[in-house]
């Protein structure tokens, strides 16, 4: 099967380490790849602690309320005259309500924003892995200007 005539073909990675710009494409793009994939799991531990905080803000919200509520009806049993004044806490209590709302809303806000942000980097990522897969598949017939 082996003719002598004809010239064996070298192995892409071979090729690739015999060419100096093919060679340092390669090593940039593998970096660069795990920088990637080093910023792409700080973005995933920062939005792992973004949704810890939205989960505390509702548990507070909810746990606000169910005081104010028991707080409020046990005022309003012992004296009549004690409505009167009721304004006081559920103005109270609107107002914190309002803000509970306006952070968990900005920290969804930042969540949402967040995943955007780590999406296109999981995908930058994934986009350079297959480029480099490709030149480590082809090796010299890599078209770098087109790529």
């Amino acid at each position: 099967m082996n003719n002598p005539g004809k010239q064996t073909q070298e192995h892409p990675l071979q090729q690739i380490a015999q060419s100096p710009t093919h060679k340092l494409l390669l090593k940039q793009w593998l970096k660069e790849e795990e920088l990637i994939a080093r910023r792409v799991s700080l973005r995933e531990a920062r939005l792992d602690a973004v949704r810890r905080d939205i989960s505390a803000l509702c548990c507070a919200y909810f746990a606000f309320h169910s005081t104010l509520l028991v707080v409020l009806f046990g005022a309003a049993r012992r004296q009549a005259d004690a409505c009167r004044r009721s304004w006081i806490p559920c103005l109270l209590s609107l107002a914190c309500s309002m803000a509970m709302v306006w952070a968990i809303r900005y920290k969804s806000d930042v969540e949402r924003q967040m995943e955007r942000v780590l999406e296109r980097e999981a995908e930058d990522g994934k986009l350079l892995g297959k480029c480099a897969e490709e030149l480590k598949r082809k090796g010299l017939e890599f078209d770098l200007l087109k790529e």
